[in-house]
């Protein structure tokens, strides 16, 4: 009875059948990953359930390389090693955390050897390896466009109902319907977009189709005239570092990354024939390489800077690979002749260091925060020989940098659980197994640390109700400032029926009381001056007629000059007549 069922099935799902009889083990794959969301919905994916379910999407794209790669080389499909892929690379990030693997990085391994897998164990064929690739992603761009246009629907037919018929299916719809739609059909849609591994080529020569004509139109006309654009312009800003010996913070990689990327991506779109006929194809393939490696060395100097500065963290490890990738693909294409130029080298480079991060990423940035923090602590003598951990009563501005720096890499430590690196931090240290015993017992926990383009921030809060206003006559209301006004404008601050006049301009207060005497104070220099201990409230006289109550200020440095300066600003005037 099954036996004259199954084709009747095949027939009425003629595309599932055929993704289902070539990639068996990924839909299952898949279907146990739909079937677990579903049933175990609101799953968090730093829990074991959820890096667990990750690793099953990680294990379903190896199913898919092997499947292509074995039909390249024309032999079985290996079912069973793709079934094993699945289970192990699913049991390897369930214990992910105590592993310390790094799941994005193997996402991105997996992702980038998908193309190369149809010239596995083959001699080089560029055009071969360009045509699957960009079927393969163009498919996965229809899928995601067809993800969208289905949650589209299924919201639009959940307000229909309701609003018509007053039937609310939004559980159904958010416990089912869209689970199964982007956990399920939609990654069996884009398998089913997979051309087959040997697929013919010949129309890149001189007859491409709809979508390799609409890709080189792209890369030649809208791509490599912007990237070029972008790349003079950074080579402008690169001399002008050179020039100043001045390097920003926390702006070169947002720039260079992105642009080396996409970059190298339109000198690959640019590889068929039919688009090299055009000269200006032709002129971005023979300048990117070239022009990509002192953009790469730019890049190299900053990701060193701030790695020393700041140590390692997962993201600035994968800085780092960029730039190995970037000297490792740039340098290449550059020295080797164009027969000899495989293109399967930039993303097999880039999935193998990838790969390498995986497993080295975290164990190297805990490493490197670990030693940092125990620098800090030692510099700053933070733990008696007892253990006992000890507060700075009244640190200076530098001290608290360093204390800030040293929250940053606890803060790190403690993310990733790393009790031993913390006991490497305090040796022998008291009450350390949260991060809220050593910032109590170090007094930073009003310190706040954000990375903000690695910037220096003083952050001072006060939430006192009650402020001493004895020997002072008058108290004003709250001032706020929030954006401080410049060297050529001001701000007047109080109303036109104010006994005082208060005004501010570029860090300046002034006070103007009614009989014409006038104060004025340098607010960050003020500040920077003071102990900051942080008690509250906070006070700074100007002079014997006017003191000012801070509530609240921000000072940070900024990004071009390096200049501290004053970014938010919660201030009252107490004054005498």
């Amino acid at each position: 009875m099954s036996v004259g069922l199954k084709p009747k099935i095949w027939d009425r799902l003629p595309s599932f059948g055929l993704v289902l009889r070539r990639f068996p083990v990924a839909v299952a794959a898949m279907a146990i990953f739909t079937i677990i969301i579903i049933w175990t919905p609101n799953i968090r994916l730093d829990t074991p359930l959820g890096r667990a379910l990750t690793g099953v999407i990680i294990g379903g794209y190896l199913c898919v390389i092997i499947t292509i790669a074995r039909e390249a080389l024309q032999k079985s499909r290996l079912y069973s090693l793709q079934a094993l892929s699945v289970i192990l690379a699913a049991l390897l990030f369930w214990f992910s955390q105590s592993l310390r693997l790094n799941i994005v990085m193997a996402l991105g391994a997996v992702l980038l050897m998908l193309g190369n897998a149809a010239g596995w164990g083959k001699a080089r064929d560029d055009l071969h390896i360009w045509d699957f690739t960009h079927k393969l992603w163009t498919g996965a761009i229809l899928a995601v466009v067809g993800s969208v246009i289905f949650l589209l629907g299924v919201s639009s037919i959940g307000f229909a109902l309701k609003t018509l018929l007053g039937i609310n299916i939004n559980k159904l719809t958010q416990d089912f319907i869209i689970p199964l739609g982007f956990g399920f059909l939609a990654p069996v849609y884009w398998l089913s977009t997979l051309p087959p591994a040997d697929e013919p080529y010949d129309e890149l020569y001189d007859n491409p189709g709809f979508v390799s004509k609409a890709i080189g139109f792209l890369g030649t006309w809208l791509l490599a005239p912007l990237s070029m654009i972008y790349a003079v312009i950074i080579l402008l800003y690169g001399a002008k570092i050179a020039v100043t010996m001045e390097l920003p913070k926390g702006e070169i990689a947002a720039l260079t990354t992105p642009f080396l990327l996409i970059g190298t991506l339109t000198w690959l779109v640019l590889e068929p024939p039919f688009i090299q006929k055009t000269a200006l194809a032709r002129w971005f393939r023979w300048l990117w390489f070239p022009v990509s490696l002192p953009v790469t060395l730019l890049l190299a100097i900053a990701t060193a800077v701030r790695i020393s500065t700041y140590g390692y963290t997962e993201e600035r490890f994968a800085l780092a690979l960029v730039v190995v990738w970037g000297f490792a693909v740039g340098i290449w294409f550059t020295i080797k002749k164009e027969g000899a130029r495989d293109i399967r080298l930039i993303p097999g480079i880039g999935a193998g260091l990838l790969l390498a991060g995986t497993f080295a990423a975290q164990p190297i940035s805990i490493n490197s925060q670990t030693l940092r923090a125990k620098a800090i602590v030692d510099e700053l003598g933070l733990m008696t020989e007892s253990g006992v951990l000890t507060a700075i009563k009244s640190p200076s501005l530098e001290q608290r940098k360093a204390l800030q720096s040293l929250k940053g890499s606890l803060a790190y430590l403690y993310r990733q659980d790393s009790q031993g690196s913390i006991k490497r931090v305090f040796p022998q240290g008291k009450n350390i197994e949260t991060a809220a015993d050593v910032y109590d017992a170090l007094d930073i926990e009003q310190i706040s640390f954000r990375n903000q383009q690695d910037q220096t921030i003083i952050d001072f809060s006060d939430d006192n109700m009650f402020i001493d206003v004895s020997g002072f006559d008058d108290i004003s209301r709250v001032f706020n400032v929030y954006i401080m006004p410049s060297e050529t404008s001001a701000a007047i601050l109080s109303k036109a029926n104010s006994k005082i006049k208060v005004m501010i301009k570029a860090g300046d207060i002034s006070v103007t009381h009614a009989d014409g005497y006038k104060s004025k104070l340098d607010v960050t220099a003020a500040i920077k001056a003071m102990d900051l201990n942080f008690e509250t409230p906070l006070f700074i006289d100007i002079d014997e007629r006017t003191r000012l109550q801070f509530q609240s200020f921000k000072i940070q440095e900024d990004w071009q000059t390096g200049e501290q300066k004053t970014t938010r600003l919660w201030f009252r005037v107490l004054t005498k007549d």
